[in-house]
């Protein structure tokens, strides 16, 4: 049995009771696991605790099988960012950033743990910001600078450097605007040919 911590990216429901939960570990691997009667067992999941933006404790096991799918067992809320939960255009923004996350993290792959730190401070500076525009900006320049897809120039960088928390202190003209949105636009189409 294997004990972890991931933030749920997708759920998917498979047959009448079955789910299949995709999420990110600290290690930046996404796993895919199988919660077999998920949508019944109110003792291993009740609560919603299988939603994504969650940040759960998971028990399961390995594949052993070809679709590589681990057997989730049990999962527990450590945080569930609930005040992401009660503004419309908070839960939009979060699970832009899961399907984000989903695109440019590989399953079997660890040693990422950039993706799972930004994506963590994140969704932690998303409860409490009240400029949800250049949260989203940071956000996406740091996970396309993390894989190699950002250009290098003295403007990335400089804003690359700085603190999610501290995105609302960005000072962004007009024009800079629009060039680090056309820059974003041609980074996500690079990185997804």
């Amino acid at each position: 049995m294997i004990k972890d911590k991931i933030i749920v990216l997708n759920v998917i429901k498979h047959g009448e009771a079955d789910l299949i939960v995709k999420g990110l570990n600290g290690e930046g691997n996404k796993l895919a696991l199988f919660a077999r009667s998920a949508l019944r067992s109110k003792k291993r999941f009740g609560g919603g605790v299988l939603e994504p933006l969650h940040y759960i404790e998971v028990d399961y096991k390995e594949s052993k099988s070809e679709n590589g799918l681990g057997v989730l067992n049990e999962a527990r809320i450590v945080e569930e960012f609930r005040s992401i939960r009660k503004d419309y255009d908070k839960i939009q923004l979060g699970l832009q950033m899961l399907q984000v996350v989903e695109r440019y993290s590989q399953e079997g792959l660890s040693e990422n743990q950039v993706i799972f730190r930004i994506l963590g401070n994140s969704l932690k500076s998303l409860e409490t910001s009240e400029n949800l525009e250049k949260l989203r900006m940071l956000f996406e320049l740091k996970i396309l600078q993390s894989q190699g897809v950002m250009p290098r120039t003295d403007e990335v960088l400089s804003l690359v450097k700085f603190p999610i928390k501290n995105h609302a202190d960005i000072d962004l003209p007009a024009n800079k605007k629009s060039v680090l949105q056309r820059l974003l636009k041609k980074a996500h189409e690079y990185a997804i040919q």
